[in-house]
């Protein structure tokens, strides 16, 4: 079933996950996942879903910038700390240019589960073609 959702400008976005789509880490610390545009972009906001099984995506930070070094985590910032309920979609405005974005829970002992992040307002994605990076242990 999808998700619909409303971004800032009253445009309707519409969501298609299922839990076998989700990512999920191991329970440890600092979990983290990655995605590499393939370029430097502006990344006007994100759109992020959390899994439907009950698990809530909390208190995680995103960091965008165009290094992977120390893990992305010199990277700015994007707001503070954000959680989603599970099932929902949530619209976070970034404003930041980078080619990595780090999605990582800052804490001990926790997993990392996402089902669907969209960037939005990049420039032309004529060359979009994005990979992803989940901590391993």
């Amino acid at each position: 079933m999808p998700v619909l959702d409303y971004n800032e400008r009253g445009v309707l976005i519409v969501f298609i996950f299922v839990a076998e789509s989700c990512s999920l880490t191991q329970t440890e610390d600092n979990p983290w996942w990655r995605l590499d545009l393939g370029y430097v972009t502006a990344i006007r906001e994100l759109y992020i879903a959390a899994p439907r099984n009950g698990t809530e995506l909390s208190d995680f930070e995103i960091r965008i910038g165009n290094s992977t070094e120390n893990k992305g985590n010199d990277s700015e910032k994007c707001g503070d700390k954000h959680s989603v309920r599970p099932g929902d979609i949530k619209t976070i405005s970034c404003n930041i240019t980078g080619q990595y974005i780090n999605i990582r829970v800052p804490e001990s002992g926790k997993a990392l589960s996402l089902c669907e992040m969209v960037p939005y307002g990049m420039g032309e994605l004529i060359r979009y073609h994005p990979t992803t990076t989940c901590k391993q242990t």
